[in-house]
């Protein structure tokens, strides 16, 4: 099973892909990590562990509000989606 996870907040220009990028690398998790036209970025994993990493981002990042759904895309090792 994968997890879809929307963050919302300051996450764009603040290299939070990268952030979450080295989280996962150092987690061992799989899948991607991709900013949206919305101003939101999406991380397709396979754990959830790290939520709490991602809610306590260092300044500047800030993340306001997290979403989390089942997800069938599948998954290889981490990447940054441009």
């Amino acid at each position: 099973m994968s997890w879809e996870i929307i963050v919302e907040g300051h996450v764009q220009g603040v290299n939070f892909r990268q952030y979450v990028y080295d989280l996962a690398i150092s987690k061992g998790v799989n899948g991607y990590v991709q900013n949206l036209n919305d101003g939101t970025v999406k991380i397709i994993t396979d754990k959830t562990d790290f939520i709490d990493e991602l809610i306590n981002a260092p300044s500047p990042k800030r993340v306001d509000k997290i979403m989390i759904i089942k997800s069938k895309e599948p998954l290889s090792e981490f990447f940054i989606k441009r």
